[in-house]
């Protein structure tokens, strides 16, 4: 059979539409893909409350902090897993201040058991996860209280090297902040008036 220019014409067409659907497809999976790769990883809310301390004055409240998953599986299983978060110098935590809950979805329990402790530098949570992936997740630190100490400071609550919790987006050395802190002295040669007398000069401080 002799092939005429019609022929070709719905040859090259009809190959240039599978090719085109196999395009989509290709693009499909790598948009799936993509989205993982920037959807994979916890969502990290940093407590408020320990910005502009007064250095020397009392015990403050530190607001919540947040780590809640962004894929199901964020919380890797693993059995006794640590993690630590240590504030810069010249700060301290109200020793044995604070709790930890877990909030699971409801499709399953995922972090199995919690426990937390305080020092003067650092916030100690241990927990296992089990069900990696039967549902969103949350680690919620709160009602810790943190002072300013020593000399002004500040710097970010950080994960400690020593942490073992397996935690996508929030792991040993990716830098994530938990927390901002900053300190100064009571400012000094300072003439209030009446009016002012309920204003805070900084926090912990009137």
């Amino acid at each position: 059979m002799k092939l005429t220019s019609t022929h070709y014409t719905y040859r090259f067409f009809t190959t240039a539409t599978v090719l085109f659907k196999r395009a989509i497809a290709v693009v499909g999976i790598l948009l799936i893909f993509a989205s993982n790769l920037v959807f994979g990883a916890v969502i990290v809310t940093p407590a408020t409350g320990a910005a502009n301390l007064c250095v020397g004055g009392g015990f403050v409240p530190l607001g919540d902090i947040i780590i809640a998953e962004g894929l199901k599986d964020d919380f890797r299983s693993a059995s006794n897993q640590t993690l630590v978060l240590v504030h810069p110098t010249n700060f301290e935590f109200s020793t044995g201040s604070g709790t930890v809950i877990a909030v699971t979805g409801s499709d399953g329990l995922v972090i199995n058991w919690t426990s937390y402790s305080s020092t003067t530098r650092k916030i100690t949570i241990n927990y296992s996860v089990t069900n990696q992936g039967g549902s969103f997740d949350q680690i919620i630190i709160k009602d810790a209280y943190i002072r300013a100490v020593g000399v002004p400071n500040s710097g970010q609550l950080l994960r400690d090297a020593s942490s073992t919790a397996n935690i996508t987006g929030d792991n040993n050395g990716d830098g994530v902040n938990h927390a901002t802190f900053s300190s100064s002295y009571y400012p000094s040669g300072l003439s209030l008036i009446s009016s002012d007398a309920d204003n805070k000069i900084c926090a912990s401080g009137s």
